[in-house]
């Protein structure tokens, strides 16, 4: 008796271990991605525009076709869906801008994490893009840490 117990515990044991594994190895296959941008001046996104400050830009988890926004004290701003999006070389965490119009808050094309080639293209509707479309030449503006 005592040493079927003991087998039965060395079997439970080995499938938690294999859970715990298992789980592991899926939440590898999409690490989360967290880049801190501060802006000077207020900045358009597809779904929400910005004021000034400090923002965090997180990509991964089981949504990679979104980036959720969030403020100060990792406060919910928004979330708004993306595509992949690729620079030629590694470089700092950046945002890339288009000019919508001089009475429009710039609009974040792209954004680019720490010390690497990836990143995000924001989908803004087409309808804005017509509107905006001549006006528009992507332009890099400053960049910040990563964290």
């Amino acid at each position: 008796m005592r040493n079927s117990r003991k087998l039965a515990w060395v079997v439970g044991c080995a499938l938690l271990a294999c859970v715990v594994a298992f789980a592991g190895s899926a939440g590898a296959q999409s690490p989360q991605q967290t880049v801190v941008l501060t802006f000077a001046s207020p900045v358009s996104l597809p779904t929400v525009t910005l004021p000034a400050g400090t923002y965090t830009f997180e990509l991964g988890g089981p949504h990679l076709d979104t980036v959720t926004i969030l403020g100060e004290h990792n406060r919910y701003i928004a979330r708004t869906r993306v595509l992949p999006a690729k620079r030629s070389n590694p470089g700092p965490a950046a945002a890339m801008f288009r000019e919508a119009s001089a009475t429009m808050a710039p609009r974040i094309a792209n954004l680019y994490f720490a010390g690497s080639v990836e990143g995000v293209e924001f989908v803004y509707p087409k309808s804005l893009d017509v509107r905006t479309a001549e006006a528009e030449s992507p332009r890099p503006v400053g960049t910040s840490g990563s964290r």
